[in-house]
């Protein structure tokens, strides 16, 4: 089905007939079959890149699909159309982004829901050279756009990293963050409590011993388990290219090998293989700027399957969500490891 933000491109179909364009971050797949063939799908979520390339096979639709933190390619467009993400910064790092992949006098359009604070975008974007314009209000959503005069300046994504470090015995840890990733101003609460009392779970642990960290984010709990615990090969998971390409970065800034940590995108545990001692997650309960239990519910189910006999899965969630009941019907156990007035950390065995 076609997302509001879609319906209302639809609504503009004229604009995207003509030339070459290219859709960011589409909220569904279903829009690739209302535009042409030149149109090109660029994801930074991958779950929405599947699901994309899965339908364009089944609609013999030629559109081209790329999952990436950024769109590297040389090619240049008529015109791009972002849809307006959840944080503002990602939006505006974004725009920056793709007015660099447009021709001069193309255009650059964004649309989302009016809850995302697309709103108040043009503002924001008028901080930063681009001058936007409303097209067009409908369900709930808007469209703005603007044209370039001439093509944009080069994009350097490290202007809008963060940075952060946290001590963590007589580790000092440093991290990376861009704007869409989880966490992206500093470390968060929720996983500072999950690694108050972690180091236990891995003492008793052998050398090349399996830890997947599922939702890896910035990659902050798996490099302070491969820091503390070096015999143990860890594996990251994550949907969003940009929180791979900051977990990444991570680990080879805190002197972490590929050999000892390797990342996958994975929408779900769909590309998780293998079986792990240990399974450790601060999930995400957002999917966009709707909240979304399902990712987390589904990971606790699929869990079990991929732990060792005996392995653990320990996570991390606000109080108020009811997970305990989810780990005790699956598990058949739950225990509380830790907790603050606001997060809960939890455990499970597999028995």
């Amino acid at each position: 089905m076609l997302s509001p933000e879609s319906e209302v491109i639809l609504r503009n179909k004229e604009l995207v007939n003509t030339g070459a364009w290219l859709l960011v971050n589409a909220t569904d797949d279903e829009i690739f079959s209302h535009v042409g063939d030149t149109v090109v799908g660029f994801h930074q979520f991958y779950d929405c890149y599947l699901s994309a390339q899965k339908s364009s096979a089944r609609k013999t639709a030629n559109g081209q699909h790329i999952f990436s933190a950024f769109y590297d390619d040389e090619k240049s467009f008529d015109g791009a159309i972002i849809y307006w993400p959840k944080s503002k910064q990602h939006g505006l790092m974004l725009c920056q982004h793709i007015a660099t992949k447009i021709k001069a006098q193309g255009h650059l359009l964004i649309v989302g829901d009016n809850k995302s604070g697309i709103k108040s975008a043009d503002k924001a974007l008028s901080k930063i050279g681009f001058n936007f314009n409303k097209i067009d209000s409908a369900r709930h959503c808007t469209l703005l756009g603007t044209q370039l005069v001439e093509p944009a300046k080069s994009f350097n994504s490290t202007d809008w990293v963060n940075s952060y470090s946290f001590s963590a015995n007589t580790n000092k840890l440093t991290f990376e963050t861009l704007p869409g990733a989880f966490s992206a101003d500093a470390l968060d609460e929720g996983t500072q409590l999950l690694l108050q009392d972690i180091d236990g779970l891995f003492n008793h642990l052998s050398s090349g011993n399996r830890v997947l960290d599922f939702a890896c984010g910035n990659g902050v709990i798996a490099t302070y388990i491969a820091k503390h615990h070096p015999q143990l090969k860890l594996t990251l998971s994550d949907i969003n290219s940009l929180a791979m390409l900051c977990a990444k970065r991570n680990l080879a800034s805190n002197h972490i090998s590929e050999d000892k940590a390797k990342i996958v995108a994975s929408d779900g545990m769909a590309e998780i293989e293998g079986k792990f001692q240990v399974i450790v997650s601060n999930p995400p309960f957002h999917s966009g700027i709707k909240t979304d239990y399902s990712i987390t519910e589904q990971f606790i189910k699929d869990a079990k399957a991929h732990l060792t006999p005996g392995g653990k899965l320990r996570l991390v969630a606000n109080r108020f969500l009811k997970y305990p009941d989810l780990l005790q019907a699956h598990f058949g156990n739950v225990e509380v490891i830790n907790q603050n007035s606001r997060f809960s950390v939890y455990q499970s065995h597999n028995r």
